[in-house]
């Protein structure tokens, strides 16, 4: 797939310049087939234009063609952010603001090929204070539903370490802030954080994914009730040696998803 999408191209409008060009390659749910966001072009005179387009570049596997979003405006809030994660349709920006005193949270339907050409942008609470380091990384981020199914959506919003920010922004309930796991940092250093639509829970595996810890998406003023639980793994496959050690040199990345079922599974 990654010749084919790299063959996939298209020209830059004689009339505009294009300011600069992003490769992604991040799957996001949505009403129509689950679209592979690969390629954005910005256009305009600078990037403190007020009005800024982009043209934004999926691939559908299904029909295994190219699908392109034309001149859909850049919002000015999103032009010094970037995308941290995607979930039901809907992209998750961190942003600078005010002259790069804090960073702030956005979620927003830019990235949504569904999407009206009017963007739609929701501002979160900005991140607390954590450590430099986690300020500047941020692992993903997960939400309930999307702000056009509910206006009392959750997001919850992974850092690097134990550490994780909640946010209600709308709806009955409006509440945010973050926790810090009682956990073994390394544990869930580099983890990341998806939500189970069957249980109504924020679940993130552990890095060699035996252990989970969920959250209540239902979250109140009491923001540290977690639970921790080991994964116990049944008819697990038995490998040669030489797999053994082909596995030992590849690099590690635990994913924990559900399916619309409500089956999940642990990918490894």
């Amino acid at each position: 797939m990654s010749s084919l999408l790299l063959s996939l191209s298209s020209k830059a409008s004689l009339r505009k310049l294009p300011l600069r060009c992003h490769t992604l390659r991040m799957f996001s749910s949505s009403t129509t087939n689950p679209y592979l966001l690969y390629r954005v072009i910005n256009y305009g005179s600078s990037m403190d234009d007020i009005h800024v387009t982009s043209n934004i570049h999926y691939f559908d596997p299904v029909k295994e063609d190219e699908v392109i979003v034309r001149d859909k405006v850049l919002p000015m809030e999103l032009r010094k952010g970037c995308l941290v994660g995607m979930s039901h349709g809907w992209g998750v920006f961190k942003a600078v603001c005010d002259y790069n005193e804090y960073k702030a949270i956005y979620v927003t339907d830019y990235y949504n090929p569904c999407g009206s050409k009017s963007v739609k942008s929701i501002p979160l609470h900005p991140l607390g204070k954590p450590i430099a380091i986690q300020q500047q990384a941020i692992t993903n981020a997960a939400m309930t539903c999307s702000p056009d199914q509910s206006k009392d959506f959750a997001v919850a919003v992974k850092c690097l370490g134990p550490m994780i920010n909640f946010n209600r922004p709308g709806g009955t309930h409006k509440d945010s802030g973050s926790v810090i796991f009682k956990t073994p940092f390394q544990y869930f250093d580099q983890s990341k954080v998806m939500y189970s639509k069957r249980d109504e829970k924020f679940y993130t595996p552990s890095f060699g994914g035996h252990f989970l810890v969920f959250w209540d998406s239902f979250f109140g003023e009491d923001m540290t009730g977690s639970e921790l639980v080991e994964l116990r793994f049944c008819n697990v496959p038995k490998l040669t040696q030489s797999e053994w050690e082909l596995l030992d040199s590849c690099s590690k990345t635990v994913y924990l998803v559900e399916s619309p079922s409500g089956q999940r599974f642990l990918i490894k």
